[in-house]
């Protein structure tokens, strides 16, 4: 039992809060027992635990070697965070690669909703437009009841603002719910869909509402 004995103390530490002896008993796990069935759920954590401390380089050397198991079924959350090192390194692109992968591959696993929702997201911060859309409309149609809908919502109505689509980023600004943290945004865009459809007047009530409903927003003064 040596070697569950040190993934345990692993995760023990990690609950401690002590992660240098939490990646020291991982180290130790897959130098000592490198045929141990530990081996695999001890390199995502201390993938994990290199991420968190940013050594990226370190924590991606770690990860690939469980995505390139493709039959184990901790291969998802390596996959996960994987795409998360490749946020933190600047690359966008790959990581919405890696997140989609993760959800069209393990469309029921715990990480899939989180993971095509940072597709979509890591694809608008690309100004890659239609694709984000196209992301943000399947998760917004599979994870309807997602506690961050509001955030794909707006999202998605930005992503068809910037293709001139008016009338639907209109309407999918005026699904983001009164209490969310982007409505002041959603109306102020709202305005913006009905100038860029040539409806300046009707611009007017959005920016109102704004100054009504949140008149401390850091879109306030612009609105008026």
């Amino acid at each position: 039992n040596a070697d569950t004995a040190l993934i345990k103390a692993g995760l023990a530490s990690e609950k401690l809060k002590k992660p240098a002896e939490a990646v020291a008993a991982y180290q130790k796990l897959e130098t000592t027992y490198p045929q141990s069935v530990q081996i695999v759920p001890a390199r995502v954590q201390l993938g994990i635990l290199f991420y968190k401390a940013k050594k990226y380089p370190q924590a991606k050397g770690v990860l690939q070697k469980v995505a390139a198991l493709t039959k184990h079924q901790l291969r998802p959350e390596a996959q996960y965070w994987l795409a998360w090192v490749a946020v933190n390194q600047g690359n966008s692109e790959i990581a919405a690669g890696q997140f989609g992968a993760l959800a069209d591959g393990y469309p029921q696993h715990e990480l899939a909703a989180d993971a095509r929702l940072q597709q979509g997201m890591m694809l608008f911060k690309a100004e890659q437009y239609p694709v984000a859309q196209a992301a943000l409309q399947k998760f917004i149609a599979d994870y309807a009841a997602h506690k961050q809908i509001d955030v794909a919502t707006f999202h998605l109505g930005f992503s068809q603002m910037n293709q001139k689509q008016w009338a639907p980023a209109r309407a999918n600004f005026a699904k983001v719910p009164a209490k969310s943290d982007w409505r002041d945004d959603a109306l102020y865009q709202s305005a913006w869909c009905e100038k860029g459809a040539g409806k300046k007047p009707a611009a007017a009530p959005h920016y109102v509402a704004l100054l009504t409903g949140f008149p401390k927003s850091t879109l306030a003064d612009n609105a008026t």
